[in-house]
């Protein structure tokens, strides 16, 4: 299966051309290009959902963040052609992670995760899927929020294979890195074939010379019985325009 992680940028104060009129198309053509069977989505809103669903096909789970279940979610983007989702939920990065909108140890927001059990329609083939977007503010946030999502997919852990993906706002020698290290494994160390650039925070700036971070913290990790037959950061820049202020991430998977 082709998996991806891809922070499609929220709807915020951009202007044009990096404003979701301007954006949208671009997001649409790149997965049409790139085909994705799943991936994870950050920052994601729901003008953003409903144009990805309805332009490339795909189906969604998740919920927003905030205590009514607006804002930004940290959905999961499949292909119901292939693959059915027996299972999904929503938790919150917070010592009470069943509340909506609570938010702990100094997050500037809430965060979440969303994760999904799905079966592979080709060959009958069960895994797990989560994606989730730690803090941007807070390390001691960033590093529980880690800990809780390993701590609650550990029966998952313990029967699936699983990815894991998201904006992890961290770099590879940080904490919240090394700590999913001990369950998972970075798909760009462990792929068969890597290809793209390091960093994967652009921040729309087409000059890798100007790039503020020149390592990556958006991330596509796999349980160890997972083969990577490749990986890449998709520099999508065309013409000087990117369809986010991340590249998104691509990986060739084969689950046992």
């Amino acid at each position: 299966m082709k998996a991806g992680s891809y922070n499609l940028r929220y709807l915020g104060k951009d202007v044009a051309p990096n404003d979701w009129p301007n954006r949208g198309p671009r997001v649409v053509a790149l997965l049409k290009r790139e085909k994705f069977d799943i991936f994870g989505a950050q920052e994601a809103m729901v003008p953003q959902i409903a144009t990805i669903e309805s332009e490339n096909g795909y189906r969604c789970i998740g919920r927003g963040r905030e205590a009514g279940g607006g804002g930004e979610y940290s959905c999961i983007f499949y292909d119901p052609e292939r693959f059915d989702c027996l299972k999904e939920n929503t938790f919150w990065l917070s010592e009470t992670p069943e509340a909506p909108g609570s938010r702990s140890w100094g997050s500037a927001c809430a965060r979440i995760c969303t994760y999904g059990l799905f079966r592979d329609r080709r060959n009958g083939r069960e895994f797990l899927f989560a994606n989730t977007h730690l803090d941007h503010i807070s390390p001691e946030a960033r590093e529980n929020g880690i800990a809780l999502i390993l701590e609650r997919l550990k029966p998952y852990l313990r029967r699936y294979p699983a990815i894991l993906t998201g904006d992890f706002n961290s770099f590879p020698g940080d904490k919240p890195v090394l700590l999913a290290g001990e369950k998972l494994r970075d798909a760009r160390l462990r792929a068969e074939l890597a290809a793209g650039p390091s960093g994967t925070f652009h921040g729309y700036e087409s000059d890798p010379a100007r790039r503020k971070y020149s390592e990556p913290i958006d991330y596509l990790l796999v349980t160890p019985e997972i083969r990577v037959r490749s990986f890449r950061v998709i520099e999508d820049f065309q013409g000087g325009l990117a369809s986010s202020d991340h590249f998104p991430l691509a990986a060739e998977l084969e689950i046992p």
